[in-house]
């Protein structure tokens, strides 16, 4: 992320062209590989493509850069040099530019020495956004005035983070106007409900309750008087453990949280002889993915479009779909109406006017799919922790025709409702219920199974 890689040295070691991702100020990658003089860099997925197709254009340039890059690696980079830098900092305890910090180098190891006592703190931010950043190219986070300097000095490592700042913000040994950092920094003024929604917010309690209304994102920190954390919903994020599925030939790896309900024996027993006529799969409630990666085992060829709307399970369903291919990740709930819900993080009083809320964005479930062109729907999984039977209603002209129909319930109310909906097309094909009150249900279409037969 904000880390100089220093494998990026065996490529020039090699005699490569180097074009890599760019750092933030204080990584010391500008110190150590100047771009455009020992390599080149972008900033985004559109620049890399940009600057991939000029230097297939113009490859002397990218052979100049390389053959420069090369020639300096060797009278200063090479293993023999490192080596002999070691033993001097060990035995004599001299050590070269860039890898000695200095006021001109890094104000930032300053300001962190000097706020060494919150660490701990410092680490259940920093880590939790950092993955985020791994996964979400861009993000936005607001840091509030209560907040010590030193919580955005951490953050602007993170090359793509744009900072919000209240205003009143504390700027440490001047920071903030630090060469790259003012461009990436935005100070945020008036009421939270005219600011926008950020993807997390770094707050103490006493800031939320001066601001005196929510502020909204979907990930808090918030910080008690004495900064340690109250609140740290994204620490979740750390907790991905990583587990394998088997479809024959097929071998998936999957990340979920360890909390992560799943129905295997449900999921795991798909109606095979339907596999083949299957070319487009919709999951609603996709979660983290894993009912997505039981269609694909099944149907390696069908277009899986999922919906989730919850950023816990997004981080990790955008990650799984890479690895399911012909996947794609649609950030938004579908429901029986349009409409944004409010969630609230902290605190958990229903009565409080202040705090932190996430806004949750929901599409009628027929006016998305036709708006995406997915229609005809051949496999349907619909699992929304609630809104199942208004999607089901919504999609109402459409179930006749889909093949496999699964549905997740929340209640015995919602069962009835589902298979008294579903009874003139389908009939139940397997299913799991746990006390009568939730489970999972898969239902096949009477014609298929009937022409089957």
């Amino acid at each position: 992320m904000g880390i100089l890689n220093l494998r990026n040295l065996e490529v020039i070691s090699t005699g490569g062209f180097l074009l890599t991702d760019q750092l933030s100020f204080a990584s010391g990658l500008d110190e150590l590989l100047a771009p455009s003089t020992y390599c080149d860099t972008y900033n985004s997925e559109a620049e890399l493509l940009e600057k991939v197709c000029y230097y297939l254009d113009h490859p002397q340039e990218a052979i100049q850069i390389a053959r420069r890059a090369y020639h300096t690696f060797d009278q200063h980079w090479h293993p023999r040099h490192r080596i002999q830098n070691l033993l001097d900092w060990v035995f004599g305890g001299e050590l070269p530019e860039p890898f000695r910090y200095s006021p001109r180098s890094d104000v930032r190891y300053f300001v962190s020495t000097a706020s060494s006592a919150w660490i701990d703190t410092r680490l259940g931010i920093y880590e939790p956004i950092q993955e985020l950043h791994r996964v979400q190219e861009r993000l936005r986070v607001f840091v509030g005035r209560g907040c010590p300097g030193v919580i955005a000095a951490d953050l602007l490592d993170l090359p793509r983070l744009e900072l919000y700042v209240e205003e009143g913000f504390g700027d440490p040994c001047g920071l903030l106007q630090q060469k790259g950092v003012p461009e990436r920094v935005h100070e945020v003024r008036g009421e939270p409900a005219s600011w926008p929604s950020f993807d997390a917010v770094v707050c103490t309690a006493e800031d939320l309750q001066r601001l005196g209304r929510p502020v909204r994102a979907n990930f808090a920190f918030v910080l008690a008087e004495d900064h340690q954390l109250l609140l740290a919903n994204a620490s979740k994020l750390m907790e991905a453990v990583l587990t394998g599925f088997d479809f024959g030939k097929l071998r998936f790896s999957v990340r979920l949280y360890p909390d992560t309900v799943f129905y295997e024996r449900t999921y795991l027993n798909f109606p095979v002889f339907l596999s083949s006529q299957v070319q487009t799969v919709i999951d609603i409630g996709a979660g983290v993915g894993l009912g997505s990666v039981c269609f694909r085992g099944f149907c390696p060829e069908a277009a899986i479009h999922c919906f989730e709307v919850d950023p816990l399970a997004l981080h990790l369903l955008q990650q799984n779909a890479l690895g399911l291919g012909n996947c794609f990740v649609h950030p938004v709930g579908l429901a029986g109406q349009d409409s944004c819900r409010t969630c609230r993080l902290w605190p958990e009083d229903p009565q409080a006017e202040w705090g932190v809320e996430q806004l949750l964005p929901f599409r009628e479930a027929r006016a998305a799919l036709k708006e995406l062109g997915l229609e005809p729907i051949d496999v349907l999984r619909v699992a929304t922790g609630g809104d199942e039977v208004e999607v089901l209603t919504s999609l109402q002209e459409q179930l006749k025709d889909i093949k496999v129909i699964y549905v997740e319930f929340t209640s015995e109310q919602d069962r009835k409702q589902i298979d008294q909906m579903l009874d003139p097309s389908h009939l139940l094909w397997q299913g799991e219920i746990i006390a009568g009150q939730k489970g999972a249900l898969c239902y096949i279409n009477r014609f298929h199974l009937f022409d089957k037969k």
